[in-house]
């Protein structure tokens, strides 16, 4: 997905990571997310990879609780 994008060439992007700290959102919104299934073990263990990768073509990332 993130090289079909570059691929289509945008004048600018950011990625934002979701903060793995509990943040006010979640503790004011206890129903944030309920409806969500959760994310699948597989794709649990890719992130740090998709991290390193999104690091080295050099991709602005953002990640903050």
């Amino acid at each position: 997905m993130l090289l079909k994008l570059i691929d289509s060439r945008p004048k600018q992007f950011v990625i934002a990571w979701d903060s793995p700290v509990k943040t006010i959102r979640k503790e004011q919104f206890v129903t944030y997310k309920a409806n969500r299934t959760k994310m699948p073990d597989e794709f649990k263990r890719q992130m740090s990879m998709i991290h390193q990768i999104v690091e080295e073509i050099g991709v602005s990332a953002l990640q903050a609780p």
